[in-house]
């Protein structure tokens, strides 16, 4: 049985991912924090080291994990506080860290596996209205590259970077009065949707011989 878990289901991108997983035969198991949806099943707090470790030593025989759990908040650098930069930090960054450092031994030891990180543009560029977001994601990209050569040979570790993606926690900056000139500075002059990202996501799954690599899915806007 091919297992995959996508951490983070209940969000568009999450959500997506765990659609094509299953549509390629994957047994998907989904977990959420806040919103539970029909598909996810499992609550998990990133942060939560032990809360991690359960949920990993229930599956046990995982081979894929797509760490798709995050939070965005925009906010001027100087409003800034210590709490929110340690909530960013705990979910963006740590919560990485934490799935990483509890899945990688397992698929060591089964010498096989495959774990999707997911980054974002702002790690690339920076983000002028969420630089801790920003510093979190460079450090999921980070993250990626060093785990992809703990894993090598067996366990390939690869991370998504999007661009502007239509989901729920975009809606209030696409719509936002900022919104129209974001998205017309895309190349291709428009938002990308979930099921895009989840298919750049699906061709790191398939892809055995792709490992550290981030895959930018931003419609060219990180050129």
């Amino acid at each position: 049985m091919n297992i995959a878990l996508v951490i983070g289901a209940s969000g568009g991108i999450g959500g997506a991912c765990m659609d094509w997983l299953r549509t390629a035969g994957y047994t998907v198991y989904g977990t959420y924090y806040s919103n539970p949806t029909a598909k996810c099943a499992l609550w998990a707090d990133v942060a939560d080291a032990s809360n991690i470790s359960e949920i990993v030593n229930t599956l046990h025989s995982i081979q894929v994990v797509v760490n798709c759990a995050g939070l965005l908040q925009q906010k001027p650098y100087d409003k800034i506080g210590a709490q929110d930069w340690n909530d960013i930090m705990d979910i963006n960054l740590y919560g990485t860290f934490n799935v990483l450092r509890t899945v990688m031994p397992y698929m060591l030891q089964q010498q096989s596996g495959c774990i999707v990180n997911m980054a974002s543009i702002g790690g690339q560029i920076g983000g002028t209205l969420a630089v801790h977001y920003a510093a979190a994601k460079a450090g999921v990209i980070s993250l990626t590259k060093s785990f992809a050569r703990i894993g090598a040979p067996h366990v390939r570790v690869n991370c998504v970077s999007p661009g502007l993606i239509a989901t729920e926690m975009t809606a209030a900056e696409i719509a936002g009065a900022g919104g129209k000139e974001k998205v017309s500075s895309i190349p291709l002059g428009r938002v990308g949707t979930a099921d895009e990202v989840a298919k750049a996501v699906m061709y790191l799954v398939g892809n055995g011989y792709v490992t550290g690599q981030i895959i930018n899915v931003n419609g060219g806007a990180y050129i």
